[in-house]
């Protein structure tokens, strides 16, 4: 539309503005001392990952809850790594996804999360820490505002932000501020913040006892992985940490620098600490069959799959959501939604869970339920999907602004969601605000009458567009008007055939034609 035209050139313009008026902002660099260009301060990479970080969190599946012992121990070993950085003051914060692609991730401000994934392939303390202290250099480097700053002198004429959640059915419909934080998790380091990160991640690693050598063997497995192309790695560590040989040998003479094969390792009490969670591997790997069963439409596999899973595991949150989805395509509603009642009492802090309930009890007509979980969702994570769903609520029960309004929301994100979101808001838009959509252009016909045309500029075909055409005077006083109809079909874009207003021909001075439209039908 014009108005969605006009908004994003002037979000073009300040952005530009804003590069331009920050060009000279140079700051030193905490952790290599190096001079940078930064486009904001070290308190609003704060602000940031403080935003950031739930709606991140809740994007790759939400904490794991199970065992809040585990996520206590990686808080202590990454606080160990965070109390002798460059930036010991920031709020670090660490956390335990639940989530099987290995995986770990920084926002600006010292936010960081590890996915069980990851921790299951680890096989002592001093890799643990290699990742953390990985993780720690980006934040205190400030890699994020530095990939920021990058993204948004490349992206300089683009509006919005771009996607790419790897292993997540969800990660098209974030919208709202969210987006800023999936960007940032699932974006490519470059070799050089890589390197920088392995390097001063090694030197946090001797500070706080932990033996280097941890990161070596780190990498030498992820490159053995990689060269497997095992496509779980592939969508997660390594989309956003690349690894490579070089990577190994400069952690190796890093590791010598430093004094080699000295500091603890760590290997009992990791695996003590990991020691539940690896327990119930076997139904976290039932579980993800059991998604792909899903997505493959084998719904009746899945649910088999998960009744194994929960047997193993029956206080995971995220068993019982999924076997909800797979009795719901199964036609079992009643079934479905005392799993998922399951599952949202377990795990009431994650937005997938009531997402899912929310589809359940529109099945069983219970709208006013249905509308109160996809509410909880959005506030935990904003998506097209809810946003679309609570639209069509809303339009059902007779209120078309509240309904355009979800709408307008679920429109910002591209694919199948969006398309259908921007076509409701136009069916509704254009009964109450049909200027918006219908653009009236005049052409005077030397030899007859005042011709009209009109360009459909809305996301559907109109079939009959009816118009109020009236002559006035140089004082805008009616004259005369008449009230005419186009029947024709113009698709989306397109604009109709040139049609006379039969009882306008030349104007005499002074005199203009306005035309409006009055109303139309919607095929």
């Amino acid at each position: 539309m014009d108005l969605a035209r006009a908004f994003y050139s002037i979000a073009r313009t300040c952005l530009l503005v804003l590069v331009l008026s920050q060009l000279s902002a140079c700051a030193t660099n905490p952790v290599t001392g190096e001079r940078q260009l930064m486009l904001q301060s070290t308190s609003q990479d704060v602000g940031i990952g403080e935003q950031q970080y739930l709606p991140a969190q809740q994007s790759q599946g939400g904490q794991y809850v199970v065992d809040p012992t585990l996520t206590a121990y990686v808080s202590r070993v990454g606080n160990k790594l965070a109390a002798v950085s460059d930036l010991p003051d920031l709020p670090y914060e660490f956390v335990v996804l639940n989530n099987s692609v290995p995986n770990a991730w920084a926002l600006p401000g010292g936010k960081i999360a590890i996915n069980r994934g990851l921790l299951l392939a680890l096989e002592n303390e001093a890799q643990l820490a290699a990742v953390l202290g990985h993780e720690i250099v980006h934040a205190a480097a400030r890699h994020g505002a530095q990939r920021m700053r990058d993204n948004l002198l490349v992206q300089i004429g683009l509006a919005g932000i771009g996607m790419g959640l790897a292993n997540n059915d969800y990660r098209q419909l974030i919208i709202g501020g969210a987006a800023l934080g999936a960007q940032l998790i699932t974006a490519k380091y470059g070799r050089d913040h890589e390197l920088e990160s392995d390097r001063y991640g090694m030197e946090y690693m001797v500070k706080a006892g932990y033996n280097p050598m941890g990161a070596v063997e780190l990498q030498r497995v992820f490159v053995q992985l990689a060269q497997g192309r095992k496509s779980s790695w592939l969508e997660g560590l390594f989309a956003s940490h690349p690894p490579s040989q070089e990577r190994v040998e400069q952690n190796l003479a890093t590791a010598e620098a430093m004094g080699g094969n000295r500091g603890m390792i760590g290997r009992e009490s990791y695996q003590q600490a990991i020691a539940y969670l690896a327990s119930k591997k076997k139904a976290y790997d039932l579980a993800d069959a059991a998604a792909l069963a899903i997505q493959q439409q084998n719904f009746k596999q899945a649910k088999d799959l998960l009744d194994q899973a929960i047997a193993i595991e029956e206080r995971e949150a995220l068993f019982h959501s999924l076997k909800g989805k797979a009795l719901e395509q199964l036609g079992q509603s009643h079934a479905a939604l005392a799993a998922h009642n399951r599952a949202t009492s377990l795990n009431p802090g994650q937005f997938s869970y009531f997402l899912h309930r929310a589809e359940t009890y529109q099945s069983l007509g219970q709208n006013e339920a249905a509308q109160r979980d996809l509410q909880r969702s959005m506030s935990l994570l904003p998506t097209s999907v809810a946003a679309l769903q609570l639209g069509q609520l809303a339009e059902h029960a007779g209120q078309p602004d509240q309904a355009m309004q979800y709408y307008h929301q679920a429109a910002q994100s591209p694919g199948d969601i969006g398309q259908q979101a921007t076509v409701r808001l136009a069916q509704l838009d254009m009964q109450h605000r049909p200027h918006r959509y219908i653009e009236v252009e005049h052409v005077q016909d030397p030899k007859g009458p005042l011709l009209v045309r009109v360009h459909n500029r809305s996301p559907l075909t109109v079939t009959q567009v009816k118009l109020l055409s009236r002559v006035v005077d140089a004082q805008g006083q009616i004259l005369s008007e008449d009230q005419w109809s186009i029947n024709e079909s113009i698709k989306a874009g397109q604009r109709s055939r040139y049609y006379p207003i039969k009882s306008v021909y030349h104007l005499a001075q002074g005199q203009s034609v306005r035309t409006q439209v009055s109303a139309m039908t919607i095929e």
